[in-house]
């Protein structure tokens, strides 16, 4: 291990870059040495931007922000016309505790609150829902929950980890994909297929999955989820399957609800088939959130189709693309040259 292995992966990617000499307008990179997870990039132009973590600095602080609360997103969104997943989002009761002194000295205690959540689910949507915190990534925190008690079990770990909002979901059945948009113009679209195996009529689930992991590792693919954790067991009990089930020859089983590639999901690269439809939906919608970089998550029921219908899930402005350069040689080499043109942008920010 090297001293900058542990360095943010977009940190990594950056100074490979500039060290490969593809940064033609960049002066100069200066990293915070020890955590690796900022850093400053000095163009020729006497401009700068500073990059965190995920953060390429190209979208503003404001809609950065507005991005990552997907209550806000889903508002800015339906605002402007698009179909999003019917729902709501609900405040927490700790939360409105803490808000309600200053709102209501202002005049207003419309706030509404989880405990309204169940007969909102019962008259509006029905079950199974999704719940999710407003404010959550690479799909923590995401329950795909199927009776009132699932869901106030979810609730109650909200309370605990101190989430301030939770939005509510029907669920929708219809495949995942993922278009990035990099100033108005569709960089790459992927499909996004949640984790699962596959069985050989021999192995049990249990080892698939350890041999699954395994595979990721060795392709520099760092998964948060694994077979002991709640969603996997929760996903298998729904399917009245045990971990050490033996999945019959070509037999798929999925393991998880969720279908980020943080989470194993798996990726087809699909840029060149892309519906017209599709790719200006997505380009409006980056537009309509402000956002010059982002990964706008569609369902469709085929991205080469234009017709039927849609939902956008959610638009992030901190698009992880390592698990999609992971999946092959190609798919990491449209990763770096989609880096190497963020960051060889000057952008204005301001003078050394």
């Amino acid at each position: 291990m090297t001293r900058e292995d542990h360095y943010h992966s977009v940190t990594r990617k950056l100074l490979k870059l500039f060290r490969q000499g593809r940064l033609t307008e960049v002066e100069s990179v200066e990293v915070e040495p020890e955590y690796g997870h900022v850093a400053k990039i000095k163009y020729r132009n006497e401009t700068i931007r500073v990059t965190k973590g995920g953060d390429v600095g190209l979208n503003s602080a404001a809609a950065y922000e507005v991005a990552n609360d997907k209550a806000y997103t889903k508002y800015l969104l339906e605002r402007a016309g698009f179909s999003c997943p019917r729902g709501r989002a609900f405040l927490m009761p700790w939360w409105v505790d803490q808000i309600r002194p200053r709102l209501a000295a202002q005049g207003f205690d419309a706030m509404t609150d989880t405990s309204r959540l169940l007969e909102y689910v019962h008259a509006e949507l029905g079950l199974p829902v999704y719940l999710k915190p407003g404010d959550g990534a690479r799909g923590l925190g995401v329950w795909h929950c199927h009776d009132e008690e699932q869901i106030s079990r979810i609730l109650d770990e909200y309370a605990r980890e101190r989430v301030k909002i939770a939005i509510v979901e029907e669920v929708v059945s219809l495949p995942d994909y993922r278009l990035v948009i990099l100033d108005g113009r569709l960089i790459f679209a992927y499909s996004r297929t949640p984790l699962s195996v596959t069985g050989d009529g021999v192995t049990s689930i249990e080892d698939l999955l350890a041999k699954l992991q395994r595979e990721f590792a060795e392709k520099g693919r760092e998964i948060r989820w694994d077979l002991h954790h709640e969603h996997v067991r929760a996903r298998l009990r729904q399917d009245k399957r045990k971990i050490t089930d033996v999945p019959q020859p070509g037999e798929i089983v999925t393991l998880l609800d969720i279908s980020n590639m943080s989470a194993g999901g798996s990726a087809e690269d699909l840029t060149a088939i892309v519906a017209p439809r599709w790719r200006n939906l997505a380009i409006e919608a980056a537009k309509c959130m402000g956002l010059s970089f982002c990964g706008v998550d569609l369902a469709c029921s085929d991205l080469r189709d234009a017709s039927g219908d849609y939902v956008i899930f959610e638009v992030n402005a901190t698009p992880g693309l390592d698990h999609y350069g992971a999946t092959g040689p190609e798919q990491e080499k449209i990763v770096e040259d989609l880096y190497a043109a963020v960051f060889n942008r000057p952008n204005g920010q301001l003078k050394w």
